[in-house]
Formats: C-alpha cells, structure tokens, sequence
C-alpha cells in the first residue's frame, strides 16, 4: 500500500512552463538548505558522498507514521524536472483502479459522474447499505445518516448485486464525494467533516493542519507556498498551481475513493516544490500528506521527500511495532524511488 501512495504524486499532469530557465543569482549551500531538515551533522557527509539519508521522524500523534528521505545529485535541477515531467520515475501503482482527474474545475455532478461500486465489489455495497460510526469507513455523522435512509429506501429491492440497490447506494456516496469536494474547494481544511467513529470523532483537516504546521523547511525557505498549504483557498492563488483528482484504489484489499489535491510551485533554476494531500479517504488511513522537491545547491540538486500519514490502526497496543514495520515499509519505497531517480540521471 505504502508505495503505492508514494507513486501517487505521478498522477497528475505537470505543465511547467519556462522550467528550464538559467540558475538563479544566489544559490545556496547544501548546509544552509538541510539546516531545516532533520538531520545531524553526520548526514551532511553522507549527502556529499552519495548516500541516500533516510529517517523516521517523531511522530504528532501516536496516530502518525512519518518518514523523511533525502539524496544529493550531481545534476542540475532542471534535469531531474525533465524526468519527473517524462514520467520516468514516478510510476503510477498496480493499487490504483482509476483515476478521475478534476483539474482545478469547479464543483460539478458531471465530474463525478463516472465513479462507483462495480458488480465485483458488492461487497462493499453491502457494508455501506448498514454502515454505522466506527472506524469500517470514514464517514461524518450526517453522511452514515444519509446512507441509512437510502438504504432503508430499498431494504426490499435485493441485495447488494441487485443493480438497483448498487446504484441507489452509488448515487448516495457520490453525491457524499461530491459535497466534500465542494466543501474543501470553498473552505479548504477547515471545511472537511469528521469521522465519526461513535463515542469520538477524527478530524483529517486538523490533522493535515498540524502536518503543514511541521513542515520546517518549506515555512522557513518559502513561507508563501507553507501559507498557501496552511490556508488554501485564501492564499497562493496567483502563484500555485492546484489540482484535484477522484482516485479509486485497492487499500487493504478493499476499494477505496479517495479526495487528492496536489499544489506545486516552481522557481527555474531554484526550486520545483509539491505536496500532495488526501484530505478525504474512503477507509483504513485517516489522512496522508507529502512534502517533495527538489532545490538547486552548490553542488548539484538536493531532493527531499517527507511523507506524514495518519491511520487509527496504528494507535493503541501494540501501536509501537506497527508504527515501525510501516515506517520501514514507506523508506524502503522511498529509497529505491530515489536510486531510480539517480540511475537515470547521472
């Protein structure tokens, strides 16, 4: 699952115009630039030696697995942006069923008219036609509301590979997608609904916040674009590019649709800079964000990749070990991306 996430990023189409430009005047040093990540003093040699650094970072919550991974390449930057761009490296995953790409588009019905449970997959028709709070889905108190009435609407139509009773279960958590999207699209994070788990809630637009509140080297190096993550949809407009995709995937051997918006910005010859959250998904992961980029050094291209995702099943007994194994799982993903980027690039 956890590569899978991290090739998500290759979904979405990048046009940069004028990438290719000339360095910019004052390029900083690679000691000035990893200053803001974390890493020791040790690391600065391993960089400079070609080592891929890589860490599990200090979780937020005892929810969080979280990982950091960064290399020195000896290319200039516009280089690597031209593999990112070929699609070379950041391959899309087996994982992902299809994707819907929403562009920057307004909110509309007709963009999510193509979505919904299949006949394989009647199994998850079934659990949502008597989905209650709990942690089987990631659903808001008002949506299991809405779901149940659709639901008790056609209890006598059939079971769940009754046609009907699939479409009418679709019809109702596409317009449930639908209306999240609108929300994020006119409130940003603030905006996204909890999950209702019973006796307590999760909120993922607090969690994605506390995220972008950690993201130390994008707040000190280029605080317009952390302002933009923080404050989206009141800030950045001008100068970040926003897009939005309905991605279905497997997670956890179950469908799952999933609320994506990727937000990057670029500097010829400075800096190509993206995150990637999910600020709603369908089950089993809370939320997931992505720091990545790639910053013009003295000598050469530091690219750094920090990857934040939230999941109840981590927390708890035993939450310890699983934290581990999933961090190990997401670095291990991360670094062969990272040998890959540097195969081809030098």
């Amino acid at each position: 699952m956890w590569k899978k996430l991290i090739a998500l990023l290759a979904l979405f189409p990048m046009i940069v115009p004028g990438l290719y430009a000339q360095a910019a005047d004052s390029i900083p040093s690679i000691e000035e630039t990893i200053a803001h990540l974390p890493f020791e003093g040790a690391d600065l040699e391993k960089l400079l030696a070609n080592e891929i650094v890589s860490y599990e970072l200090e979780a937020g919550t005892d929810k969080e697995l979280a990982i950091v991974v960064a290399m020195l390449v000896r290319a200039p930057i516009d280089r690597l942006a031209e593999l990112v761009l070929k699609g070379d490296v950041l391959r899309a995953s087996a994982d992902v069923i299809e994707v819907h790409f929403l562009g920057d588009h307004p909110p509309s019905e007709e963009l999510f008219s193509g979505m919904g449970f299949t006949a394989n997959e009647s199994k998850e028709v079934a659990e949502l036609r008597r989905v209650a709070p709990g942690s089987k889905f990631n659903l808001s108190k008002e949506e299991i509301e809405h779901l149940n009435s659709v639901a008790q609407k056609v209890e006598s139509s059939g079971s769940a590979d009754d046609p009907t009773v699939r479409n009418a279960i679709n019809d109702a958590y596409r317009t449930i997608l639908l209306e999240r999207y609108k929300a994020f699209r006119q409130g940003g994070l603030g905006a996204i609904a909890p999950y209702d788990r019973g006796k307590k809630s999760v909120d993922p637009g607090e969690e994605l916040r506390d995220k972008i509140r950690r993201t130390t080297l994008v707040k000190k190096r280029i605080p317009n674009f952390y302002r933009a993550l923080l404050n989206y949809p009141d800030d950045g407009r001008d100068a970040i590019h926003n897009r939005f995709a309905l991605i279905k995937k497997s997670v956890n051997d179950r469908p799952a649709y999933v609320l994506g918006h990727r937000m990057y910005q670029l500097e010829p010859g400075d800096y190509a800079l993206y995150a990637y959250h999910e600020f709603y998904v369908g089950h089993s992961y809370n939320s997931l964000q992505i720091i990545s980029g790639a910053v013009q050094v003295e000598q050469g291209t530091l690219v750094f990749y920090v990857n934040r995702t939230s999941t109840d099943q981590v927390a708890g007994f035993g939450g310890g070990l699983k934290r581990s194994i999933g961090r190990g799982m997401m670095r291990s993903a991360v670094v062969e991306q990272f040998e890959s980027i540097r195969r081809l690039v030098e």
